[in-house]
């Protein structure tokens, strides 16, 4: 064997500290070290360090009790004494130290530095005042169960912590597991450990003949199964009191594997739970590839095992790796999985079959799609007097808009109003006789002033949902002729639905936003409602340029605002905006410096933002069939995604750390989606539960609309939705990959929100508490009704998020927004006869088909269906 082999029986750590008593040290200087490397108390080396004791000799070396005089704090030298291949052993201890230093865990000695006297090397480690587990089982013999299992937990803890950073141990025995003042283990002496994969030079083993792994016997490479077999002899070790092989010659201890005395062990040792027997025979395989495939997996197999668990009592931050590979499975009960199932299919064709009575978009009656609108609005500009010859149609968009002025005067009204909800939605429509390029700011999407209505031949058009006309404006082109000498105003009143003879001449109040030369206004009452209403209109030379029918509500909201409420608004929302990024910023480079940033996750997280928010923005976008433009526009369209994939990967690096340290279990299957586990049980479980919770919370926000008219109360304002994804498929797609965008955003500021309140509030009970408070404050703006209704509904709703986020996880979470974004945004029905009725389909069917993935994955292997009651 070569050099690298330790004695068989020996149990002397080259890097462990033992308890010696306290010597009253002496100054004096480095000339007081002998060639011996003999150091008496008192003694101050390389200036730094006074020696207190000597506390032992290892394989490699004397190790002493010293006082740093530098930081005031005690620490252990380790010496290399003087002999044969003294080179080879330097560059061990170098190794030591440079691999050592990587390692930063509670159950770790920690290593220093390294330094020189009179030309011997020493490393200077932590201090731990103990004895090594070796001492501990001779003195005492096996350990009480509990204080074993206590023990065996964080020797793999630390074991993990190691393997973490690609080291193999490829020494660890008791001599080398130090158990200080607090009773804690803590491995010791990395002088043989080695990046996994290593290999010796040829003919050379390296390690301790007790505690090595049958492939180390022949020269293999370094691996975590090596470690893994240390680990049960040393379990067995612990619970026993005995050795498993205890020669007295190295080929002796050759026949005791070769026989298989492990098992042997095993077998006679009746004292040991069954439990940790069955751990303890899976790391004592002769194949390594049957022994658990890490320390966290024996860790997780003992009675109680937790790594997650360990390593938050330990008070250390467990890695994005050890996360994703917790213990727990997360397969759901085949009762629970229908059960999800079945809220998730009914529930959301209950919402749609609902959201006639419950939403905007259900109460105002839509009886035609865009397209029939837009030729109803192109007919009506060629009625008005305009043709194609005039002004030109080169270019064109159209959408649905709810009048948020209506709404706002309508809800200050509290039900003394016959206002119809019909005005609470207009169908706008714009053309122009050159290409609409509509800027950054506006989404690249065309509206009511982007881009700037002042182009001649410009006309937008606004009609009721039924087709009535309400507004028209032109930029008259500057060679138009003249029309007929006196407009016909009759006609626009009729296209209105206004009858001329219902109607009284005004004076003209308003200012018409484009050129004209003459202007005229009526008052009467809207037919549909009988609420008052004003028409004004311009002409230019004979030729109409403006019209538009005000009502009560126009301009209500502007009118009502706050100047001083808009005022503290943006001066919060700036002091927010600069605050994040500086805050992410500083917390980011805090947690890269301590290399606790989980950087693979926030790169996927980044890239997937990247992704989606480039395609839905270019999905949003009005496109025009000019590669310049398109090239102009999809520029500016990636480079703002991108800054947005970087801020998300300093804000994910600046907040998970922390979440990852106080609730680890919340992040376990987050952690597996990104590295790409789809197909996880956990995945499949967190999924379908939080489908199912979002469509428990959007029932109940669907139920505010409809419980007063149960109880004989007021109707109040439907639930405000989007209108539009009732514009085009393109709208619908462009929210569905929006929502997905939106959904990385709430976890992240999920993340953050507890976070900060768990640093700013220092208790767990009080943390829940303030996200209750918020939770609470996201759900009002779901829900309408009497205000103790709302309160009811918040008490309700607010729970489940934190129960999914605290009892699934936080992508359990994700999936209750998503469901109730989706639910809030796209348009739902099961009327066949609705002309979005398709758009509805495809909704509920992807709902449907993501819910019957996670329903599947979520049984983990298990039978969709019970097996067969009888049996022949």
């Amino acid at each position: 064997m070569a050099d690298g082999l330790h004695d068989p029986n020996g149990d002397a750590s080259a890097a462990t500290a033992q308890r010696s008593p306290q010597d009253t040290p002496t100054v004096a200087g480095d000339q007081h070290a002998t060639a011996a490397l003999q150091f008496v108390p008192g003694v101050v080396i390389a200036n730094r360090y006074r020696i207190v004791s000597k506390l032992g000799k290892g394989g490699m070396g004397e190790v002493y009790r010293a006082d740093d005089l530098k930081l005031g704090q005690p620490v252990a030298l380790k010496f290399l004494t003087p002999g044969k291949a003294l080179s080879e052993r330097q560059q061990q201890l170098i190794e030591e130290v440079r691999v050592g230093r990587d390692i930063a865990h509670p159950n770790v000695c920690r290593l220093y530095d390294i330094g020189e006297v009179d030309g011997h090397l020493f490393i200077s480690m932590e201090y731990i005042d103990g004895e090594d587990l070796a001492s501990l089982l001779r003195r005492i013999g096996r350990l009480p169960g509990d204080k074993a299992l206590s023990l065996a937990r964080e020797i793999c803890a630390g074991l993990s912590a190691a393997h973490d950073r690609g080291i193999v141990h490829r020494d660890l025995k008791p001599g080398n597991i130090m158990i200080d003042g607090r009773g804690r283990a803590r491995i010791t002496d990395f002088g043989l450990a080695r990046a996994e994969g290593h290999r010796d030079a040829q003919g050379s083993v390296s390690g301790t003949p007790t505690y090595m792994a049958p492939e180390q016997f022949e020269g293999g490479a370094a691996s975590v199964a090596g470690d893994i077999y240390a680990v049960g002899l040393i379990l067995f070790e612990i619970w026993s009191g005995r050795r498993v092989f205890s020669g007295n010659s190295l080929k002796e201890i050759l026949e005791q594997h070769r026989i298989g005395a492990a098992r042997e062990f095993l077998k006679n040792a009746p004292d040991i739970d069954r439990a940790v027997a069955a751990v303890i025979e899976k790391c004592l395989a002769r194949d390594p590839a049957a022994r658990p495939p890490s320390a966290r997996a024996v860790l997780s197999a003992l009675p109680g095992g937790d790594a997650l668990d360990a390593a938050v009592a330990a008070g250390e931050t467990p890695s994005p790796a050890m996360v994703a590979a917790a213990s727990e499975k997360g397969e759901l009960s085949r009762v629970a999985a229908w059960s999800c199932l079945v809220i998730v299919i009914l529930g959301s064709a209950g919402l749609a079959a609902r959201t006639q009575r419950t939403t905007l978009r259900g109460r105002v009656s839509l009886p035609y799609p865009t397209s029939r609108l837009e030729v109803r609005a192109q007919e009506m500009i060629a009625a008005i007097g305009w043709s194609e010859r005039d002004a030109g149609r080169v270019d064109q968009a159209s959408w649905f808009e709810s009048d948020g002025d209506f709404l706002r005067w309508r809800e200050l009204q509290k039900g003394g109003t016959s206002a119809s909800l019909d005005q609470a939605i207009q169908f706008e429509y714009r053309q122009s006789s050159r290409m609409m390029v509509a800027t950054l700011e506006s989404g690249n999407r065309i509206s009511d002033s982007d881009p700037p209505f002042d182009e001649p031949g410009m006309m937008k058009i606004g009609l009721t949902p039924g087709g009535h006309l309400r507004s028209f404006t032109i930029v008259p082109p500057p060679a138009t002729a003249g029309g007929a000498a006196e407009v016909q105003w009759s006609k626009l009143l009729d296209l209105a639905g206004l009858g001329a003879s219902s109607l009284a001449r005004s004076m003209p109040e308003k200012i018409a936003p484009v050129d004209n030369d003459k202007k005229v206004a009526w008052m009467g009452r809207d037919p549909v409602d009988g609420t008052p209403i004003r028409i004004e209109a311009a002409s230019l030379r004979g030729r109409p340029v403006w019209f538009r029918v005000f009502h009560p509500w126009t301009g209500a909201l502007r009118k009502n605002a706050s100047m001083l409420a808009d005022a503290i608004s943006s001066a919060t929302l700036t002091a927010f905006l600069i605050a994040l990024p500086v805050g992410a910023l500083l917390l980011a480079r805090r947690n890269l410096r301590r290399g606790q940033g989980d950087r693979r996750g926030a790169t996927r997280l980044a890239l997937f933002v990247l992704a989606t928010y480039t395609a839905a923005e270019l999905l949003r976008a009005h496109h025009v069939p000019n590669v310049q433009e398109e090239a102009a526009m999809t520029g500016p369209v990636f480079g703002i995604a991108l800054f947005i994939a970087v801020a998300v990967w300093f804000l994910y690096i600046a907040v998970e750390p922390f979440a990852r340290r106080r609730w680890p279990k919340t992040l376990i299957s987050w952690s597996r989606l990104l590295e790409g586990r789809i197909l996880d049980p956990m995945i499949g479980r967190d999924i379908l539960v939080g489908l199912a919770g979002g469509i428990v919370v959007t029932a109940i926000t669907h139920l505010t609309a409809i419980v007063p008219s149960w109880l004989g109360l007021d109707v109040p304002l439907p639930l405000l939705t989007p209108t539009t994804p009732l514009s085009s498929l393109q709208d619908v797609a462009y929210s569905l990959v929006a929502v997905l965008v939106m959904t990385v955003f709430m976890a992240i500021g999920a993340i953050a929100v507890f976070v900060f309140l768990r640093g700013l509030l220092r208790n767990q009970t009080a943390t829940v508490l303030a996200a209750l408070v918020i939770l609470g404050g996201g759900v009002l703006d779901h829900v309408t009704g009497p205000l103790g209704l709302r309160a009811a509904a918040i008490v309700l709703t607010a729970p489940v998020g934190l129960i999914l986020l605290f009892r699934f996880g936080l992508l359990a979470l994700c999936a209750e927004a998503w469901v109730i974004e989706l639910a809030q945004r796209l348009p739902l029905t099961l009327d066949p006869s609705s002309w979005y009725f398709g758009r509805s389909l495809f909704v509920l069917l992807t709902m449907a088909a993501i819910a019957l993935f996670a329903f599947w994955r979520s049984l983990g292997g298990k039978p969709i269906l019970p097996g067969p009651v009888f049996e022949d």
